[in-house]
């Protein structure tokens, strides 16, 4: 949860560069197989779509679903030089 928001991150905030991501880790842990990580970012994809969100691709080509119960966002990091993925729930 951060600013009273929740949220499911594919890279947390201070995560070490071995350090696996809890989200994969935690997902792979319920269906018992490995889950790439281009499968996990596409469900979040597909939840956020599912609940009623429509897809947008901004101007530096990153996908936004938005509308819906739940938003997903492609976000840069804070130096610029990755991206992570948000599937935020949406306060109705």
């Amino acid at each position: 949860m951060a600013n009273g928001k929740e949220l499911l991150e594919t890279q947390a905030r201070a995560n070490a560069k071995h350090n696996p991501s809890k989200l994969r880790y935690r997902l792979n842990k319920h269906f018992d197989e490995s889950l790439q990580a281009t499968e996990i970012y596409q469900a979040l994809k597909t939840v956020a779509r599912l609940l009623g969100g429509d897809e947008e691709t901004d101007t530096n080509g990153r996908t936004h679903v938005t509308g819906g119960a739940f938003e997903y966002h492609v976000l840069p990091t804070a130096d610029g030089t990755k991206t992570r993925r948000v599937l935020e729930r949406v306060d109705g």
